[in-house]
């Protein structure tokens, strides 16, 4: 987990249909909203960063 002082918040618009996705994965890993938009966008960070490697 990242330091306090290391996290920045930020205000998100996005469609109801992802909305409800995020609600449904947050269930699903007994988490929070927040936890799985992160866990999303560090695994498709990880995944370009990958794809950046192999070029």
């Amino acid at each position: 987990m990242a330091r306090r002082e290391d996290l920045k918040q930020v205000l998100l618009r996005i469609p109801s249909d992802i909305n409800d996705w995020v609600a449904r994965e947050a269930y699903r890993n007994c988490s929070s909203k927040n936890s799985a938009i992160v866990s999303a966008l560090r695994t498709k960070m990880e995944e370009l960063e990958r794809e950046k490697a192999v070029r």
